[in-house]
């Protein structure tokens, strides 16, 4: 189903196909979201933006706190003895992302320099490398090198060629075709059943997070494990009282810090992606994260068939199961829902 491109820079949320039924909060339009990245694709530069708190207007971005900057001027150009920085590719809250040269291959590479130097954030660093070289998928990020650079830690990442799925939600404003969908998510959940297999949890689904990588067969990539955590310690890098993550991606449990990460939250947190993804229309936004996590908790969002009426009924269902507000009523694993999509996506040819 085609649909128009928003205004930028604050898009409109689209409207539904002649002859299906509106959303009520369709015309109403959508905040813009935090800029964390400066193009698409950038290896998961830090959790800045996609907060869920769509009250902070975007001029008033400026006046936040300043957060540690690498700037190009302060690498001479140079990453150690090996890499030649050819581009900026984005920045987080975090870290950097830049395009390098290997002297030593002639090949380019995505190299992340971690731009704070707390014990929190190198652990967190490093225990990322440490799970990105364990884990082998095709819809992950692959790390070929790592090490220090003027006191800092950088790892060095195949390079995207790709944007994000924020980016296409902003191009195209939603509505992907819905064998393609069924394609690219079946991908992202085969990524995530493999982290959980060995006991982790993403914890930080969201658009910004999963990238479009264009080839002979598209995929979508699982970026930024940054925050991931461990389902088989109660060991925590967070502090008490602390929610890490995109509070409009969260499922309604987390919201309470106490609850133990499971890969349930893994499967609500793409569920809400493939809902927006789909329709067009953020599940819940709210005017502040209060809002946002009262809404999660409360509000029952509508199928995806109230907003397009064509859509399947198997990925309808699929989907409202994913997003159900109790853990026990959503699939019990990313591996199943990789087994409903391409069943979804070979009835539909």
């Amino acid at each position: 189903m085609k649909r128009s491109k928003p205004h930028a820079p604050v898009p409109t949320r689209p409207m539904p196909a002649a002859g299906a039924k509106r959303d009520p909060q369709a015309t109403r339009p959508m905040p813009g979201r935090g800029e964390s990245h400066l193009r698409g694709g950038t290896h998961g530069a830090g959790t800045a933006g996609e907060s869920g708190d769509w009250s902070l207007p975007a001029e008033s971005l400026e006046s936040l706190p300043a957060i540690a900057i690498t700037n190009l001027d302060d690498t001479d150009g140079r990453i150690g003895e090996r890499y030649t920085i050819l581009s900026m590719l984005g920045q987080g809250a975090s870290a950097t992302v830049y395009e390098v040269r290997d002297e030593h291959t002639g090949d380019t590479h995505a190299l992340k320099l971690l731009d704070l130097d707390s014990q929190v954030e190198v652990t967190r660093f490093r225990r990322e490398q440490a799970l990105l070289r364990k884990l082998e998928h095709p819809n992950l990020v692959t790390v070929t090198d790592s090490g220090e650079w003027d006191g800092r830690e950088f790892m060095v990442m195949t390079i995207l060629r790709g944007g994000s799925l924020l980016d296409w939600l902003r191009d195209s404003g939603g509505g992907m075709d819905y064998v393609r969908a069924c394609r690219l998510f079946r991908g992202a959940a085969e990524a995530l059943h493999q982290a959980h297999l060995a006991g982790v949890v993403h914890r930080d689904i969201k658009p910004g997070n999963l990238a479009l990588e264009p080839g002979s067969e598209e995929k979508l990539l699982v970026l930024d494990f940054g925050i991931a955590k461990s389902m088989n310690t109660s060991a925590s890098l967070t502090d008490a009282g602390m929610v890490m993550g995109s509070p409009a991606y969260m499922c309604p449990e987390r919201l309470f810090s106490g609850a133990k990460a499971t890969d349930s939250w893994d499967v609500y947190s793409l569920g809400v992606v493939m809902y927006e993804v789909i329709t067009g229309t953020p599940l819940f936004r709210g005017r502040s994260w209060m809002d946002t996590m009262t809404k999660i908790q409360r509000f029952t969002p509508p199928f995806i068939s109230t907003i397009r009426d064509d859509a399947p009924p198997a990925l309808d269902w699929l989907i409202s199961e994913m997003i159900a507000k109790e853990p026990q009523g959503r699939p019990s694993g990313c591996d199943v829902i990789a087994r409903r999509l391409l069943r979804i996506e070979r009835q539909l040819g």
